[in-house]
Order: C-alpha cells, then structure tokens, then sequence
C-alpha cells in the first residue's frame, strides 16, 4: 500500500466483558539457523554497506537488503544504544523469517523522520519485531505496517509512536496515520496473520491517528504467539487522536487483556459483533 485508504465508520461496539553469531556469518544452531547481522550505526546511507565483522560497516537499511536476500532465517541485532533516522524508505521487509530483536538493556530507535513512507512494511511471513522504539511516519503512512502476503508476524515488546521515556509524552508521529496498520492476505492454514502483544502504542497524532487499525482477519492483539495472555503480553494502547483499535468491518479478530486508554476517538471500533473483544480495560 502507499497512503493508507481511510477507515470506513459505521456503529461504535465497546464491550468490556466479552479474552549471536558474528555480523554477516552463519549460525549453526538450530533447524532455524540462519545469518545475524549486526546494525553499528545511526546514519542511513543509501549505498549499501557489507554487515560484516569490521566496524561501522552495517547500516539498518544494509542490513535489511541482506535479510531479504540471503536466502535463510536472519535476525537483525543492534551494536549498543542505537538512534537511527531514515532518510529515505526502507526496504520491505519480504523474506521468511527476518527478526529484529534489541536486548532488554538497549535502547533502540527507528525514526521515520516525518517521511512520506511506511517505518516498517512487512510483507514476508514469520518477521518478528521485538524491543524497539519506532515512530515518526509521515502523513498518510504508519510505524509499522504488515501486508501482502505475510503471515504469523510477531510484533512484541515496542514503543511505537513515542520517541520520549515518558508515557504520553507525545511529539513523535504528530502525522502518522496509524502505529499498525494489518492488511496482509498471507495464511498457511494454522496460525495468525499477525501477533501484536507487549507493546506500548501511543501518541499517533495524525489523521486519523489510530492506535491499530485492522482491514483483515485473523489478527491477534494480547495473547502471545502460543495463545497465553498475561502481562507480558498486555498491550497499552494510550494517547492517540483516534481510536485506539479500528477494526473497520472485519470478522475473526481478536482483542483480549488489553488498556486501551485515553483515545480522543474511542476504545475500539467494529461495525461488525463477529471478532472477540474481551476482558480489556478501558478505564
């Protein structure tokens, strides 16, 4: 997609009880093993750079076109704190089984520099996201945005939409469409197109500025990968200038054990009753 098509409103349902390896070099552990490439710097050249062992020679960008390429699982790590502003879009994220992933001691910033694109545009399937901040889409255009044919993509533990430390301390994606935006057409018969849990979304402020906006089925928002809910996998949805879940008139999602909170459009939005909207704390 390129700007995202505006949501379709019809009735309002809000119902409150109704559930490493070196940069560039193989891994052999594992049936997944694969090829981790590690991001060491902010900046955001176009040419792209080799993601081997040798210093300041991955960009996050470089590191992306390699995923994609080589053929195997890969999983994209960063070198310390990291503060990376786009200069231009960035690659699709379109091979299997690409995950980004910060340690829990790291801090992680993708920051769409108010540029007309999409932060993250997911069309592979099995692409996890994991631990970082991501914000700063232009108008029209989402933090992170799963489409085409992706399937089971793991979105967990980030700060979308919010640049500060601060909860709601907004000024981040003061024209973002939405934090997530699920189109994807992608299926293989037992799992989720998408797994959206652990994750602060807040401070979307563009039009309409939804926390996460939903124009397919099978999408899951708090419950991890493996159908388990708790705090781990409560999501905060808080601060943004629409809704904080537009489901538009999609069937089959589910929305469970969540705080969706202080939204200027609402809690969530459904114009159809079949999704599974339960146990979520809208207070």
């Amino acid at each position: 997609i390129g700007e995202n098509p505006q949501p379709m409103l019809g009735q309002i349902s809000i119902p409150s009880n109704s559930t490493a390896t070196n940069n560039g070099s193989r891994s052999n552990s594992g049936k997944n093993a694969g090829f981790t490439y590690e991001v060491d710097r902010d900046d955001d050249p176009t040419e792209i750079l080799p993601c081997t062992d040798a210093d300041y020679d991955c960009s996050l960008r470089s590191a992306i076109v390699k995923a994609n390429e080589d053929g195997n699982s890969s999983q994209i790590t960063f070198a310390g704190h990291r503060w990376i502003i786009l200069a231009n879009r960035l690659p699709d994220v379109s091979d299997a089984n690409t995950t980004f992933v910060a340690k829990d001691d790291q801090e992680v910033h993708v920051d769409g520099n108010n540029l007309s694109a999409h932060v993250f545009r997911i069309t592979g399937p099995q692409t996890i996201i994991n631990g970082l901040r991501i914000y700063g889409a232009g108008a029209g255009f989402s933090n992170i945005v799963i489409t085409e044919s992706a399937y089971d993509v793991t979105i967990k533990n980030n700060i979308i939409g919010d640049g500060d430390s601060p909860p709601g301390h907004c000024g981040s994606s003061e024209n973002t469409y939405a934090g997530i935006y699920v189109d994807a057409q992608g299926y293989n018969g037992d799992s989720a197109r998408a797994w959206i849990f652990g994750n602060t979304i807040e401070c979307i402020n563009g039009s309409p500025g939804e926390g996460i906006v939903v124009f397919t089925d099978k999408v899951i928002i708090g419950l991890d990968n493996q159908w388990k809910s708790g705090d781990h996998a409560v999501n905060v949805i808080q601060f943004n200038r629409g809704f904080g879940v537009n489901l538009n008139r999609t069937t089959g999602n589910t929305i469970t054990g969540n705080k969706i909170l202080n939204n200027q459009a609402g809690t969530i939005f459904s114009s159809n009753v079949d999704n599974n909207i339960m146990f979520n704390d809208f207070d």
